[in-house]
C-alpha cells in the first residue's frame, strides 16, 4: 500500500475500510480495544477483524501490544466496577 509523502500509518477509521485485500498490518492496540469497548469506532474495528479473520488482510501484532490491551481492558474494568459513573466518559478518553 502506498502511503501519501510523510505518512507511513493509518490515521483514520476511513483508513481501516480502504485497506487493499492482500495487504499485511501490524496491529496496535487501539484496534483491540475499539473492538471491545463501546466507542464510535468499535463498528469500524470490528469490520476490520471481520476482514483478518476471513483471510483478506494479514494481521500481526507483538506480545508488548497484547500486554497492553489487557492492562487497559482491565483498567477499563475495573473503572466500570468501582466508578460506574466515570466508565463512559473513561471509554471515550484518548490515551
Amino acid at each position: 500500500m502506498r502511503w501519501p509523502k510523510g505518512r507511513n500509518t493509518l490515521s483514520s477509521a476511513n483508513d481501516l475500510a480502504s485497506v487493499p485485500p492482500g495487504q499485511h498490518l501490524f496491529i496496535d492496540a487501539n484496534i483491540f480495544i475499539y473492538h471491545f469497548t463501546q466507542s464510535p469506532l468499535t463498528a469500524v474495528c470490528t469490520a476490520f477483524w471481520q476482514r483478518v479473520e476471513a483471510g483478506e488482510i494479514l494481521g500481526s501484532t507483538s506480545v508488548v501490544t497484547l500486554t497492553e490491551v489487557a492492562h487497559r481492558l482491565m483498567l477499563l474494568e475495573a473503572i466500570r466496577t468501582l466508578c460506574p459513573v466515570l466508565y463512559d466518559v473513561s471509554v471515550m478518553l484518548p490515551r
